[in-house]
């Protein structure tokens, strides 16, 4: 009864969390559902994700990761999810990697370790083969799981330039999970990249009608950069303009690729060619908006608020 009780708790503080965005309510319902069961692992787990992801209280992170791991040290999902934490949140790689590690010798078909310590060894180790290894392991697990084909995804665009391969699989991704606002991005990108254009200005028309990608995000500014490197000249402006009004709205991608983009718009002798690595830069490296100041186009822009 007591466990009942403490993981009802819990489950309203991810409901005021991820739908109500009500971080203050969901620390609240955490703590009420940890004193009513101080020694549930997955509350406690949970709760810990709770305070990296949402509140950036790392130290408090770390300490109910510890504490959940110190109830149920084998736990495959919270061993894998400290292993993220240490690599993301505190930059430890080498404990990182131990319990990526250990969360496998735990359970060695779980699909999200499987995934993120594929990406792991991608981007930090960069020992591509074995990156690859696990992400198909991970696909012959769960053929249809949202992570491991996206991350795989982008695995085939940004390490091995595999773009068709990668449009592939997002759309296998897509049909699995219709509407999902970084997956239609991702999908009209690599068929950029792959030289499959009708789709992919298909794909991009679609994206843009699409109410997820209505609201200001990172995914609406990524097809607004591809609208406006590929798009015919009467699209070019409307196009810089939206994605003006994105990036006055503070909306960033850090760490998104958008290099070959730029690459094929120097290729294919985009009037605009010279400033659209400092836009890529502006939106996906933390670049200043000011850099963009001397070009007559981003001047020409509409800078409308957004609604």
């Amino acid at each position: 009864m007591r466990r009942s009780r403490a993981r009802q708790l819990s489950q309203y503080a991810r409901f005021l969390e991820r739908f109500l965005g009500r971080c203050d309510l969901a620390d609240a319902y955490y703590r009420r559902a940890l004193a009513a069961d101080p020694d549930d692992a997955d509350i406690r787990g949970q709760y810990a994700v709770f305070l990296e992801t949402a509140l950036h209280d790392y130290d408090a992170a770390e300490e109910q990761y510890l504490a959940a791991l110190a109830l149920a040290p084998n736990h495959p999902t919270l061993l894998g999810d400290y292993a993220d934490f240490l690599e993301q949140s505190r930059g430890d790689w080498d404990a990182a990697e131990r319990y990526y590690r250990r969360a496998l010798e735990a359970d060695p078909l779980h699909v999200n370790n499987l995934t993120n310590y594929a990406t792991f060894l991608a981007e930090v180790r960069q020992e591509y083969d074995r990156a690859e290894a696990l992400y198909q392991r991970a696909l012959e697990v769960a053929p249809l799981h949202r992570n491991a084909l996206f991350k795989y995804a982008i695995f085939l665009t940004d390490v091995k330039e595999a773009y068709s391969d990668a449009a592939d699989l997002y759309r296998v991704a897509l049909s699995a999970y219709p509407g999902n606002a970084a997956i239609m991005a991702n999908l009209a990108g690599a068929l950029f990249l792959a030289g499959r254009t009708g789709a992919a200005r298909e794909m991009l028309r679609f994206a843009l009608a699409h109410p997820a990608l209505q609201r200001p995000s990172a995914d609406a500014a990524e097809c607004r950069f591809y609208q406006v490197v590929y798009g015919d000249p009467p699209e070019r402006i409307p196009a810089l303009g939206a994605l003006r009004r994105l990036l006055d709205a503070g909306v960033r991608s850090p760490g998104f690729r958008l290099e070959p983009h730029v690459s094929a718009a120097w290729a294919g002798r985009h009037p605009w060619a010279a400033w659209l690595g400092p836009l890529a830069a502006v939106l996906t490296a933390g670049a200043d908006i000011g850099v963009l100041d001397g070009w007559d186009a981003w001047a020409a822009a509409r800078s409308d608020p957004i609604h």
